[in-house]
């Protein structure tokens, strides 16, 4: 009788250590979740996750690059010019493939990204600056100003945003007649 208790008495152990360190990996987890960093951008400056991990796009070439990152949001605006039936451009379609569409640049569905529950939104002054205070209380909100003409500038800005800012600084631009991509330098 004796060494079938011992056993018992080994294996209860063994399981409530197993569940302490489950327990210690949850907190780690959120501890890490609670970190943040200050990002400066268009409407001022936001606390942001430090390892974010369900952002919402709200603009085409925001999309381009986070994917350049290699990062896929949950969340995206349509591609602005693809075709009227198609929801991505053709270039980014299998990368997007299990993202969310959240309205248009101009048009954003809150209601749909609210349900995402991202953990940092990315946008456009520019496009969505009425609804700012909506985005901001859903999750943190990092703007560029525009794209027009600050493509690099914003590609420094939103990959500081996802905590990425050297790999970011080290894409080139590049333009062909059908696309607009961020290859590496």
């Amino acid at each position: 009788m004796q060494p079938i208790k011992r056993l018992l008495t080994i294996i209860g152990l063994g399981l409530t250590l197993a569940g302490c360190s489950d327990d210690a990996a949850q907190q780690q987890q959120a501890q890490a979740a609670d970190i943040t960093r200050t990002v400066q951008h268009a409407m001022g400056e936001t606390q942001v996750p430090d390892a974010p991990k369900r952002i919402v796009v709200l603009s085409t070439e925001a999309t381009e690059t986070l994917l350049a990152l290699g990062i896929t949001p949950v969340g995206a605006v349509r591609s602005s010019t693809a075709v009227p039936s198609d929801t991505w451009f053709a270039h980014i379609r299998d990368a997007m493939a299990d993202v969310t569409v959240v309205g248009e640049e101009k048009q954003v569905n809150l209601e749909v990204v609210a349900g995402l529950k991202p953990d940092l939104i990315l946008g456009l002054k520019s496009r969505q600056e009425q609804i700012y205070p909506q985005l901001s209380a859903i999750a943190p909100t990092v703007f560029a100003d525009q794209f027009n003409g600050a493509l690099r500038e914003n590609l420094v800005l939103m990959s500081d945003a996802v905590n990425r800012k050297s790999e970011g600084q080290q894409r080139k631009y590049s333009k062909t007649p059908v696309q607009t991509t961020w290859q590496p330098a």
